[in-house]
Formats: C-alpha cells, structure tokens, sequence
C-alpha cells in the first residue's frame, strides 16, 4: 500500500460517485471542496490527495478511511461474538493497533510540510 494505491483508490471512488449520482466530475470536486484541476492531476499521475481531500471525501459520501487508504471493507460485527476467547479478542486488538498505526503513518506522509 503507498501513494500510487491511494491515489487511484481516490480516483476510482470518484469516478463511481459521477456515475452513482450522474453528476460531474466538477461537482464532486465542489462537494469535496478541491480544485477540478486538482483531480486532473491526480489521474495523470502528477500530484495526490491530502488528508483533507480524503477526509472530505470519506465523510461526504460515507466512505470508510480504511477502504480509502487500504483497499480493504472490514465490516465489524454489531455485537460480540459471544464464543470469542479474551486471547483471541486481544489479537485482534493487537492487529487493528497495527493497521491504525499503518493509516496514520500514511497520512502524515501525505501531508505537505508548511511553510
């Protein structure tokens, strides 16, 4: 998983909200608040979405993070599993830390340092 992944996840998403809403791209970008210009360049490789534009996008269209940033839909259960043993409940404790901590290193990668 690194930017390129990102990026044409972000796109893909996009492209399927202009054909899910018949809208434009333009319109997205609106919703989204990032310059149309912005997307352009993102298709052809040249720049990638920030934090903000994948924020912008995850909330607006009900998108989760982790599909935005690992290509991954993990649904969790509603409620406990009842026959989960406390070793395994905190192995999968252990794992989510795990891929939390992933998601937040790749989101301050992508954020531009200020000036």
């Amino acid at each position: 998983m690194d930017k390129k992944d990102i990026r044409a996840r972000f796109v893909k998403i996009i492209d399927g909200i202009t054909k899910k809403y018949n809208i434009t791209d333009k319109e997205v970008c609106q919703e989204i608040g990032i310059p149309n210009v912005n997307l352009s360049q993102m298709r052809a490789g040249k720049r990638n979405p920030t934090t903000e534009q994948i924020a912008a996008l995850c909330m607006k269209y009900n998108y989760s993070l982790d599909y935005v940033i690992t290509g991954t839909r993990q649904k969790a259960p509603k409620e406990p599993e009842p026959d989960l043993t406390q070793q395994q409940i905190a192995a999968e404790l252990k794992r989510l830390a795990k891929v939390q901590e992933e998601i937040l290193k790749l989101l301050q990668s992508t954020r531009k340092p200020s000036r």
